[in-house]
């Protein structure tokens, strides 16, 4: 029974001695979650301010079977290589695994950029995007292995329509 009670009493000894490490380690989680949520604010204002720019193009990006809760917008400026891309409902992937964005026009695809989402499956991200483009070329975010893979090998979990001016 001592030896029980020696056990019990060892334990509350070192959850007692973990518990402020775990205060400041909650502390150090919840202000890195704050300083992310205010980034995020902050493009999103500057993301405002840019829609009321003319000659721009905002290409809305559709789930598909493989993320149906995923929804996305790229904004390109016409006669600029300035793009944003705002994607959100994407899990987050497994290590060794990224989302990357493509060009396609039939089977041919060129990649533009990999990116990451947060815990909230939400990315915004800045690229290079001509406008100069085929009305049947489509956008697709694609889930990777990472590697130097020239075209889309897995799923893609969102498609944009051709482009149309």
């Amino acid at each position: 029974m001592k030896d029980k009670e020696s056990k019990w009493q060892n334990f509350k000894n070192m959850i007692d001695r973990a518990n402020p490490l775990l205060t400041i380690l909650a502390a150090v989680i919840i202000f890195s979650v704050s300083i992310s949520n205010q980034l995020l604010q902050r493009e999103v204002v500057e993301l405002r301010q840019i829609l009321q720019i003319k000659n721009k193009l905002l290409v809305e990006l559709k789930a598909t079977k493989a993320s149906p809760m995923a929804n996305g917008v790229i904004l390109t400026y016409v006669g600029k290589d300035n793009s944003s891309l705002v994607v959100e409902g994407l899990l987050p992937l497994e290590e060794g695994k990224e989302y990357r964005l493509w060009r396609l026009l039939g089977k041919k695809a060129r990649f533009i950029k990999s990116f990451s989402v947060d815990q909230q499956g939400m990315a915004l991200l800045s690229f290079q995007l001509s406008t100069d483009r085929s009305s049947k070329e489509r956008l697709g975010i694609s889930i990777e292995s990472l590697g130097d893979n020239k075209i889309p090998e897995g799923p893609m979990v969102l498609l944009s329509p051709s482009w149309r001016r």
